[in-house]
């Protein structure tokens, strides 16, 4: 069956954010231990994910549990994010060369509000004809019903779908849908993968 539908993750594919410094520099900053600051955003990051509306919640409930001022504390990881960031170049080329052919382009992203100011603010989604996040949508990546959505939303089969992410747990369960999956490492093995599953690639 040919492919009609590519569809991308964002964080770890088409952007990266250095997230060792960012969280270092964080720490560093409000004098947190790292370990516990870890700890802390684990705790509550996957449940921001699923939050819409236009607010820090995670940033604020992170404030909450170690005494801090959620203003200063939005504003200093805003700028790191900003600071940290970085285009994956190459897949961006690549992407602007699909964009012409035949194919639904989407996205399938798991993020939260913070994360969305900056990927708002360079343009990441102006790539895509379909554009599906998490706090859009109230739930996150594994949770089989999101890729219901993106089969629904797509009207395509599962077969004619190929989804990339970087995360192999973020596959497991689209895979066992019917949907093809590619674990991204670099933009040379996206290639060839995409060859194997019959995309013509430039």
């Amino acid at each position: 069956m040919r492919i009609k539908g590519i569809v991308f993750d964002v964080g770890g594919v088409l952007i990266m954010e250095n997230y060792f410094i960012i969280h270092k520099k964080l720490a560093k900053k409000f004098n947190l231990d790292e370990k516990d600051f870890s700890l802390v955003r684990n705790k509550y990051f996957m449940k921001s994910t699923t939050i819409n509306g236009e607010n820090f919640w995670y940033e604020e409930m992170i404030s909450k549990e170690f005494g801090l001022d959620s203003k200063k504390l939005n504003e200093y990881w805003i700028n790191l994010r900003r600071k940290y960031f970085d285009f994956n170049k190459s897949v961006q080329n690549f992407l602007k060369n699909l964009k012409g052919e035949e194919f639904i382009l989407a996205s399938l992203t798991n993020t939260n509000y913070s994360q969305e100011v900056v990927r708002n603010e360079i343009g990441i989604y102006d790539f895509f004809d379909v554009n599906l996040k998490s706090t859009d949508l109230g739930i996150h990546k594994p949770n089989k019903k999101i890729y219901e959505i993106l089969v629904k939303k797509l009207n395509l089969s599962p077969e004619e779908i190929i989804f990339i992410d970087d995360l192999n747990y973020n596959l497991e369960v689209p895979k066992e849908m019917g949907i093809n999956t590619i674990l991204f490492k670099n933009l040379k093995q996206l290639k060839n993968d995409l060859i194997k599953l019959g995309v013509g690639v430039k």
